[in-house]
This record gives C-alpha cells, sequence and structure tokens, in this order.
C-alpha cells in the first residue's frame, strides 16, 4: 500500500507501536497514542 501512495504522491505517515495485537487501536494502552497520531494527521492534511 505504502508503494501505491508514494507512486501516486499521496501524502502518508507510518508510525508504529510495539506490542500491539490486531485489533489494538481500541483498546488500552494503544487508544489514545493512535487519537493523537490520527488528529494530528487530520489536522496536516486538513490545515494546508
Amino acid at each position: 500500500m505504502l508503494k501505491k501512495l508514494d507512486a501516486f504522491r499521496i501524502y502518508h505517515e507510518v508510525h508504529t507501536l510495539p506490542d500491539t495485537p490486531h485489533t489494538f487501536p481500541l483498546f488500552t494502552p494503544w487508544f489514545a497514542p493512535t487519537l493523537d497520531y490520527t488528529a494530528a494527521f487530520l489536522d496536516k492534511v486538513f490545515k494546508r
């Protein structure tokens, strides 16, 4: 997917959270950092 986004010059970010299960965004302690990364990304993309 990242190669496709790069090929089409679509801005994206990748953040890695260690030791996360597949459904990690829904659970503590990963929910808050995921929300922070998402909010920062959306602010960056839509406030250009």
